[in-house]
């Protein structure tokens, strides 16, 4: 890995900290309701009670396709939810036009992804010179980007200047005080969040400019770097227990670091794999996938699907990757999954299968399509038995109860790892898939494991002694290991893998990115679940939730209690709780003239020029 001269995040590290930005930039410490909510938020992401500071525009540097704008997006959402604004993501100007007109800009986070690189004059930052009336004199003045000024005029909000470094110098120029002061012209962007992000690519002419030191001081720079292990923990929820899901996460790992990320190395406009491309790609074979499994469960051809897939991922990847995807697919449908779905019926191969697997694991044992094949085989015999062990447990049958059906199960699987002639390295790895599908599919309904502080996935003693039996059973399994004298197979293979203590192939990178992944994921499911008890700010407002006390109705019953216990008899008279609800009205009504909160019904007009500097107009008229 090439060393960076700046901090390096992944994208789950860089959207927690973008979280936490959100919450200093929109809590204004005046007891408003959204204050209130940030709170919660903070306390629901770091477990602490909210201090709070200045707000630190960031900025995120990397080449294309590093998640550098998703990072920012996504975080914005899950603010946004947790707070229980509606998010509203680069709106067009008809929607601005009925936030407004609906009232519901109030209730609302904009999300505006500005495109700095493309804007040619700075006019669109500033505004278009208009004319107003100050105290009788016409004044010049600017007239907002309606964008812009959605941001500005939501509940809350975030402006991120996309690609800042490749605008023109005039434009990055009138955009660098929004990055520290967030205002400019007729703007001001208090109270809500802006940074931006910086492309290091050097593609057709993407990176035209350097980065000015003025820039780069006005924010906290930091690269995001994504792995293909990291982007597999992203990806790989979008498509639990479906063949997308074993097909890509094989692929990745034999293949992931030469094809997951590969810009071209000549000007033009090929198609190129990373993560966008790679997410497009998936997304459009998918359903490929689906009508593949289905074809062969009917015996029909799947060459309509290899053609499709591969067409598809050249495509979006590229045409080099995307051929080598399209092997892989094709080795998975055709080959590896065939055998799989073989083994765990009839418990071995017969026949054509099983020349079909000996030509690739035996024959062409160290090729890397030998390789690819084992690996295939692995993942698809872990997927299809472990869901075979899903099934019976949903029909209502146990580990101890029934433990005669599900050994049918695991015999089928143990003997297809151990007596088919795999590396043990495949064995491992089919072991290691095997435990996490079981556990990450049935963790909360059957109880077979879970999945401990740093993502790893861990089996109850029922489910590990009835392994353990099945495996300890196997003649290949419990032979010597040929190089570790006094060591049998299953020790390597099986124990070391299940006790969670196996170097399997990309362990170190993978194990990095399961424990982020999965301490983000709590972030994310404290932040969800305090979503659900949150009503929408929107819903308040329209009075579908019934909206609670307000804070000022609950400082009169506090005083009014006050009152109460400092009292002898512990009585208080009518005329005392009067002047006590009089006095608090009062000071509602102060409050209510000096509020700045996030929703204000009506904003207070600010002098846009002060008498010095009508003095000065005078001077200059003459």
């Amino acid at each position: 890995m090439q060393k960076s001269d700046l901090t390096r995040l992944d994208p789950f590290v860089a959207q927690e900290y973008v979280l936490e930005e959100l919450c200093y930039a929109h809590y204004k410490n005046d007891g408003s309701e959204l204050d209130k909510r940030i709170e919660k938020v903070w306390k629901a992401m770091r477990g602490t009670k909210f201090y709070h500071r200045e707000s630190t525009a960031f900025s995120f540097v990397a080449g294309p396709q590093q998640a550098k704008t998703f990072s920012f997006t996504d975080a914005c959402r899950m603010f946004a939810e947790a707070v229980g604004l509606d998010f509203v993501k680069n709106p067009d100007d008809a929607t601005i036009v009925e936030l407004n007109e609906s009232g519901k800009i109030k209730n609302s986070f904009v999300f505006v992804c500005y495109e700095a690189a493309g804007e040619m004059s700075a006019s669109t930052t500033g505004g278009l010179i208009s004319k107003t009336n100050v105290n009788g004199k016409d004044m010049m003045t600017k007239l907002p980007f309606m964008k812009f000024a959605a941001i500005e005029q939501a509940a809350a909000g975030m402006l991120l200047l996309d690609d800042l470094s490749n605008a023109l110098p005039g434009v990055r120029n009138a955009l660098f005080p929004l990055l520290q002061e967030k205002r400019v012209g007729a703007l001001n962007f208090k109270g809500k969040y802006v940074a931006s992000t910086r492309n290091r690519g050097s593609l057709d002419g993407t990176h035209t400019s350097q980065s000015s030191s003025a820039e780069v001081s006005r924010s906290s720079q930091f690269e995001i770097h994504t792995t293909p292990e990291t982007w597999l923990e992203h990806i790989i929820p979008l498509y639990k227990g479906t063949p997308t899901e074993m097909v890509i996460e094989s692929f990745m790992l034999n293949h992931g670091h030469e094809h997951f990320y590969r810009p071209p190395n000549k000007l033009g406009d090929p198609s190129w794999p990373g993560c966008r491309t790679w997410t497009s790609c998936l997304s459009q074979t998918h359903t490929e996938m689906l009508m593949a499994e289905e074809l062969m469960l009917s015996g029909r051809s799947v060459d309509s699907i290899v053609r499709n897939v591969s067409d598809r991922s050249g495509g979006a990847v590229g045409i080099d990757t995307g051929s080598v995807f399209t092997a892989h697919v094709r080795t998975w449908l055709k080959g590896a999954l065939p055998c799989a779905l073989n083994m765990m019926k009839d418990g071995e191969l017969k026949g054509d299968l099983k020349r079909l697997f000996n030509s690739y694991v035996v024959d062409k044992a160290n090729t890397p399509e030998g390789a690819d094949f084992a690996m295939s085989y692995s993942y698809a015999l872990a997927n299809e038995a472990a869901n075979q062990v899903i099934k019976e447990l949903d029909s209502g049958k146990s580990i101890l109860k029934n433990e005669n059906d599900i050994k049918v199960i695991l015999n089928k699987f143990v003997n297809g790892v151990y007596n088919v002639g795999m590396h043990e390295d495949k064995i491992s790895l089919a072991m290691g898939k095997f435990k996490d599908i079981v556990v990450e599919s049935s963790q909360a309904k059957h109880k077979l494991g879970r999945v401990n502080e740093e993502g790893m996935t861990v089996v109850n003693d029922d489910f590990l002694m009835l392994m353990t039996e099945v495996v300890g059973t196997n003649q290949i399994a419990r032979s010597e290991h040929p190089d570790l004298p006094g060591t049998k197979l299953y020790d390597v293979t099986f124990t070391e893998v299940f006790s969670n203590s196996a170097k399997l192939e990309s362990d170190v990178e993978r194990v990095i990115a399961r424990r982020s992944s999965s301490e983000f994921s709590k972030i994310k499911e404290s932040l969800k679940d305090l979503s659900a008890e949150t009503p929408s700010m929107n819903a308040i407002s329209q009075g579908m939730v019934q909206e609670k006390p307000a804070p000022i109705e609950q400082i009169a019953e506090e005083v009014a209690t006050s009152f109460v216990e400092d009292s002898k008899d512990n009585t208080v008279d009518e005329g005392t709780l009067e002047k006590v609800m009089e006095k608090t009205e009062v000071e509602n009504f102060k409050l209510e003239s000096e509020d700045d909160g996030v929703v204000p019904d009506k904003k207070k007009e600010v002098d846009l020029i002060d008498e010095s500097e009508f003095d000065m107009l005078d001077k200059m008229l003459g």
